[in-house]
């Protein structure tokens, strides 16, 4: 097995970090998309409400996620 160099550790992490962010940060819009719609939108139940951000949310995350992959794989 290989040996990593101190600078090889940190820009793998680097890159795995970016992807979670990436991630975090479109989760974030998915929710304020979904607390915006049932603000002005939707009127239904307190539960479907939660149901209907946290699917935006999960959603907006996985496209954060497949592009941040998309940006570290094309970085190298």
């Amino acid at each position: 097995m290989a040996l990593m160099s101190n600078s090889q550790k940190g820009t793998a992490m680097s890159h795995d970090w970016t992807i979670r962010w990436k991630g975090l940060i479109f989760a974030g819009h998915g929710v304020m998309l979904a607390l915006v719609v049932n603000k002005f939108v939707f009127d239904g139940p307190g539960w479907s409400k939660f149901f209907v951000m946290l699917f935006l949310a999960v959603v907006f995350g996985a496209i954060g996620h497949r592009i941040g992959r998309k940006k570290m794989r094309d970085n190298f």
